[in-house]
């Protein structure tokens, strides 16, 4: 069985965001990496094998697998070393205390 992931992207005016972020507000909170202007930068540098063994495994469509990621938000100055398993079932992402 292979699982595919769909996405849908809409434009939106001002006026429609503005209400948007007035409904979330209520039942969500603002992401600790944000900064004073609720916004930060995400930045991943993924792993692959010499012979970009991750990448055939993703074109191939290969369920099981899993990849490794250094990851860091431009709010923090704490790089993460990420691995992140994908199965059948379901995604896992481990993040290594140090």
């Amino acid at each position: 069985m292979m699982l595919r992931r769909q996405e849908f992207k809409y434009y939106i005016s001002n006026n429609e965001i503005h209400i948007l972020r007035n409904s979330l507000q209520k039942f969500m909170k603002i992401d600790q990496n944000a900064n004073k202007n609720r916004l930060y930068t995400v930045t991943s540098l993924y792993f692959d094998t010499p012979y970009e063994s991750n990448l055939s495994e993703k074109v191939d469509g290969i369920i099981s697998r899993e990849k490794f990621r250094i990851r860091k938000y431009s709010t923090s100055k704490i790089f993460k070393f990420e691995s992140k398993k994908k199965n059948r079932k379901c995604n896992r992402k481990k993040i290594p205390n140090y």
